[in-house]
């Protein structure tokens, strides 16, 4: 009887899963049929230094407040931020601080992908939480590519390449991997089959699904 959001209730929900089937011969349903793997990466622009974190999720969490598409909320989640300035990253390698891009992206895709639109925010101004309207338009059908941390890679080599005016003979073997790697194409295609749908205030309402 207690009232959840969709995301706290998909959580909860998974973390029951994953404790009732402990020490079963189903114990990696759960990781095989929905979880994936984050990459929060801190690449440093003032050196040739680099950091990843990795972290499991079962879902991506998307800011849909001014978005028209899921297309642009994921690209606004994988965009990052510069870390510049008095907030510049400290290279413990360097022992100085540096300029720094600090960036969360995919690493791994999951079998099957949950994505969470943020309908719901706390406005600071009236103290209360309130649910976003904004229309949001999504897909039947989404390639993943360009928010998966190997295509970020080989965009950030190929505009380096660029900026530089490098050709493939001046990298070195780990850049030419990066530039040369191939993934099939379908690994990240996803086709819709879901979508739960929030009818209500931020205060109450009904969750019902279309599948």
């Amino acid at each position: 009887m207690v009232q959840k959001d969709v995301d706290e209730f998909f959580n909860m929900l998974m973390d029951r899963i994953e404790n009732l089937i402990k020490g079963t011969k189903e114990e990696k349903v759960v990781k095989n049929l929905f979880q994936g793997v984050l990459a929060n990466e801190l690449i440093c622009k003032g050196c040739p230094h680099y950091s990843e974190r990795e972290e499991l999720f079962c879902n991506v969490m998307l800011q849909v407040k001014n978005k028209s598409s899921v297309e642009e909320s994921l690209k606004f989640y994988v965009e990052g931020e510069m870390l510049e300035g008095d907030n510049a990253y400290y290279c413990e390698k360097c022992e100085k601080k540096v300029s720094t891009l600090k960036r969360c992206c995919i690493k791994r895709m999951p079998n099957t992908l949950f994505l969470v639109l943020k309908r719901f925010e706390f406005d600071f101004d009236t103290m209360q939480k309130v649910k976003v309207n904004d229309f949001c338009e999504f897909p039947t059908e989404l390639n993943m590519a360009p928010y998966s941390q190997q295509e970020l890679t080989r965009q950030d080599l190929i505009k380096k390449m660029e900026e530089k005016n490098l050709s493939q003979d001046d990298l070195n073997e780990d850049e030419l991997h990066i530039l040369k790697r191939k993934v099939p194409g379908n690994y990240y295609e996803y086709k819709l089959k879901g979508i739960v749908v929030h009818h209500g205030t931020a205060d109450q309402g009904h969750y019902y699904s279309f599948i």
